[in-house]
């Protein structure tokens, strides 16, 4: 099971928006998040 968060009904992933002190956090979920889904790669 994945430990993101997710919006309720839709089931869509919750990710802070990117801003000036999350790069980091952001970058990295974003990242887990397109692998996920096979688009990393593209």
């Amino acid at each position: 099971m994945s430990s993101m968060a997710t919006d309720g009904d839709l089931g869509k992933p919750v990710i802070a928006k990117l801003n000036s002190s999350n790069y980091q956090l952001w970058k990295l979920k974003m990242k887990v998040l397109l692998m996920r889904d096979g688009l990393w790669d593209l």
